[in-house]
C-alpha cells in the first residue's frame, strides 16, 4: 500500500511538470503576436505619417529644337524573272553597283548594310488554275549619310545606278544625348514651375520632392516617306541633283514629381 501511494504521488508530480512547460509555451507565442501586431500598427502608423503630408503633383515638359545632322534612307532593287536563280543574280548584279554608285557620291562603306532581303513565287491565274510562275527578288539597303549636304546626291547616284525604290528618309540627330539632358532639365523646372504657382495660390510654399517619375524622352526625327518605282527609268536621273533638307528635330520628355507644400 506505501509503494501504491508513493506512485501515485510521483505521477501527479509528472503531470504538473507537463501542464507549466505547456503554459511557457502559449505565453511564449502571445508574446510574438503582441510582439508583431505593434510591428504592424507602427508600420501603418508611419505610412499614414507619410500619407499624410500635403503635396502637389504636377507633370512638366520639356522641349528641344535641335538642328538635323544625319540623314537614313532605305533604298531597293526589285527584279523578276522565271528563273528563281537568275532573279536572285540579277539583283546581286544590280544591288552591288548601286552600293558601289552611293560610296562614289559619299557615302562611307561602314554605314551601309543590308536591311532586307526576300525572295518568293508570283503566280498569274487564268479561271483559277496557275499560267505562269515567276520569281520576285527584293534587296533593301540601308545607307547612312553622314553629310547631309550629299544627301540628295547619294539618292541619285543609287537610282542611276538600278535602284528602283526609294521607301523612306529620314533626318536625324547624331549623338542626341545632350539634348535629351538638356530636355529632361526642362521637364524637371517646368515641373516645378506649376507647382510653386499652384502652392502659391492656396498660401503654400513647396518644401521638398517626394518622388520623380520620368515619363519618357523621345526624339522625333524628320521622315520624307518614298515610294519611288522605276524612278530613274521616268528620267529622274537626267534631272539635277535632288535638293534635301535635313531641318530640324523635336527632342520632348515629359516628367510627374510629387512636391511636399507646407
Amino acid at each position: 500500500m506505501i509503494k501504491l501511494n508513493c506512485s501515485r504521488k510521483q505521477s501527479v508530480h509528472t503531470g504538473l511538470g507537463r501542464t507549466g512547460h505547456g503554459l511557457k509555451e502559449e505565453i511564449m507565442k502571445k508574446l510574438a503576436v503582441l510582439l508583431t501586431a505593434g510591428l504592424l500598427a507602427c508600420s501603418c502608423m508611419a505610412a499614414q505619417a507619410e500619407d499624410a503630408r500635403r503635396s502637389i503633383t504636377t507633370t512638366g515638359n520639356g522641349v528641344v529644337i535641335a538642328q538635323n545632322n544625319r540623314a537614313v534612307m532605305y533604298l531597293a532593287v526589285e527584279t523578276m524573272s522565271a528563273d528563281a536563280k537568275q532573279a536572285a543574280q540579277d539583283n546581286a548584279n544590280i544591288m552591288t553597283k548601286v552600293k558601289h554608285a552611293v560610296i562614289g557620291a559619299g557615302a562611307a562603306p561602314d554605314k551601309i548594310e543590308t536591311d532586307n532581303y526576300t525572295m518568293y513565287p508570283v503566280y498569274e491565274y487564268d479561271k483559277g488554275k496557275v499560267k505562269s510562275r515567276s520569281y520576285q527578288v527584293n534587296n533593301r539597303m540601308k545607307v547612312v549619310v553622314e553629310d547631309l549636304t550629299k544627301t540628295g546626291s547619294v539618292m541619285d547616284a543609287a537610282i542611276s545606278a538600278g535602284a528602283n525604290r526609294i521607301e523612306n528618309v529620314m533626318f536625324t540627330v547624331r549623338n542626341p544625348g545632350k539634348y535629351k539632358d538638356d530636355a529632361l532639365r526642362e521637364a524637371a523646372q517646368d515641373a516645378r514651375r506649376k507647382a510653386d504657382i499652384i502652392a502659391a495660390s492656396l498660401g503654400k510654399t513647396v518644401t521638398n520632392v517626394i518622388s520623380v517619375t520620368d515619363n519618357s524622352v523621345h526624339v522625333g526625327p524628320r521622315n520624307y516617306m518614298m515610294n519611288m518605282r522605276m524612278a530613274a527609268a521616268n528620267g529622274m536621273a537626267d534631272q539635277e541633283t535632288t535638293p534635301m533638307e535635313g531641318g530640324d528635330a523635336k527632342v520632348e520628355s515629359t516628367m510627374t514629381i510629387v512636391f511636399e507644400i507646407a
